[in-house]
């Protein structure tokens, strides 16, 4: 299969999921998320082209707002669609955006259950090989953000379960930051 044509479809799905309110279209999304930032797809495309690849999202761990959650020691805390930095949020709960390379990006914690936190990277291998986005699993036990995310997977929050929830958010924020590479693509095959 010829790799942009597979690469712009994974986008338009990504760009779909991001704004639907369909859990199945969601967790589905979640193979796609897996197929384009760690199997290798991104890169592929990207190979030639050579633009500098980055994500823009709300540093919402290190914003005061979560810090100060943070030191009270919940037991649960999620940062929602926080993550998005075109999100509009009160007056004094934005965090600065940060602008990271695809490995900060998926090392990004975004969920704390107890003692343990999940990354991007978890939340989307967590969807895709656990909750049916590609396949229904158990969670691997040496991974501590799967365990995490396992523990809480029946809560709800913003209207799903939570790994859905903040899955539609990194799903957005995929789909905005790789807008230029889109543009180039489509370009190419014009």
């Amino acid at each position: 299969m010829e790799p942009d044509w597979l690469f712009l479809r994974l986008i338009d799905g990504i760009a779909a999921a991001s704004v639907s309110s369909d859990t199945y279209v969601i967790l589905r999304a979640s193979g796609e998320l897996r197929l384009l930032l760690l199997e290798g797809l991104l890169n592929r495309v990207n190979r030639e082209r050579r633009l500098e690849i980055r994500f823009r999202v709300c540093d919402v761990m290190n914003s005061a707002y979560t810090q100060l959650i943070l030191s009270d020691n919940p037991s649960f805390y999620s940062a929602v669609d926080a993550l998005d930095p075109e999100m509009e949020v009160p007056p004094g709960l934005q965090s600065d955006p940060a602008v990271l390379p695809l490995d900060r990006f998926l090392a990004l914690p975004v969920v704390k259950v107890q003692d343990r936190f999940a990354t991007i990277r978890d939340i989307i291998t967590y969807a895709a090989n656990v909750s049916g986005g590609v396949h229904l699993g158990e969670p691997r036990a040496a991974e501590a953000g799967h365990q995490a995310l396992h523990s809480v997977q029946d809560i709800g929050i913003g209207g799903g379960r939570i790994q859905v929830v903040q899955l539609r958010s990194i799903l957005k924020v995929v789909a905005n930051s790789l807008r230029q590479l889109v543009d180039r693509v489509r370009a190419d095959h014009v």
